[in-house]
């Protein structure tokens, strides 16, 4: 069983939202960790509310907070900036913080969660017995992800220094598919593989013909047009935060560069 079904069955099972952030780009290379694109991020109605407000800015930075508070190796809960209480657990190999698991999301007491338009449900609240649920389930997902780990990992030089192409190209990729809703440059990409900005951007415009701006740029248009052909009801602007861009203004014009319409456009000669 891979792991992006061990997340849904237990989802569905213990009534709880699952994400796993990737932190080390090793893990992109085994096939049983791989997930849906909405699996590497937070996914209840009230993460995408509040994600859809200001381009995901204040949930990216509340959620590397948490990264480094965990780098420890300790697993704990936590209150967001929007008063979300979620369980965060760490995947170590040593001291090498691989990938955090969030498990959420829910409300705590006393602490009031902002109001929410009709149709976001508030979260439930968390209780003793369900923190205790989220502790155990945690526990055997890090566990499943680090068998996974050791099996593909049997030279163990999973987490030693890459120099080939094909790595840094794949790695770009699986950034990009997993943040590209989020304000990220090239620069953070780097951080993750330990390498020089400009040698990476480099090596992307020699494999890619293009940069990683621009590569960044069109996942986050084709993401775009799939809004415009299905969701109606979502203004121009909510698509454009929805999507990545900053600015609904320039989201038009390049929409429009690439495509001869404007978004508005679009939509009515493709909705469905």
């Amino acid at each position: 069983m891979h792991l992006a079904t061990l997340l849904q069955i237990y989802e569905k099972r213990y009534d709880v939202q699952i994400s796993f952030e990737v932190c080390h780009p090793a893990l992109y290379q085994i096939e049983a960790l791989q997930l849906c694109m909405k699996q590497y991020q937070h996914h209840s109605p009230v993460c995408l509310y509040y994600k859809s407000q200001d381009n995901s800015r204040r949930c990216s930075v509340s959620k590397n907070r948490a990264l480094k508070v965990i780098q420890d190796g300790r697993s704990r809960g936590r209150l967001c900036r929007f008063g979300v209480w979620e369980y965060v657990a760490p995947v170590m190999h040593g001291e090498l913080l691989l990938g955090a698991l969030f498990l959420g999301t829910f409300s705590l007491k006393g602490k009031k969660v902002p109001p929410l338009p009709p149709g976001v449900p508030l979260p439930p609240p968390v209780t003793s017995e369900k923190r205790r649920i989220l502790h155990r389930l945690s526990r055997f997902i890090v566990e499943y992800i680090k068998l996974e780990i050791s099996h593909f990992d049997t030279q163990n030089q999973l987490f030693g220094q890459f120099h080939h192409e094909r790595f840094y190209s794949d790695s770009c990729h699986n950034f990009i598919e997993q943040h590209f809703q989020e304000n990220i440059a090239l620069a953070d990409l780097a951080g993750r593989l330990g390498v020089n900005p400009n040698y990476l951007g480099g090596l992307l415009r020699r494999v890619h013909g293009t940069t990683f701006r621009r590569l960044l740029t069109d996942r986050r248009l084709k993401e775009a047009k799939e809004w415009l052909r299905a969701r109606g009801e979502c203004k121009v602007a909510e698509i454009a935060y929805a999507c990545g861009f900053q600015d609904s203004n320039y989201f038009s014009m390049i929409f429009k560069k690439n495509t001869g319409m404007t978004p508005q456009q679009y939509r009515q000669a493709y909705h469905y």
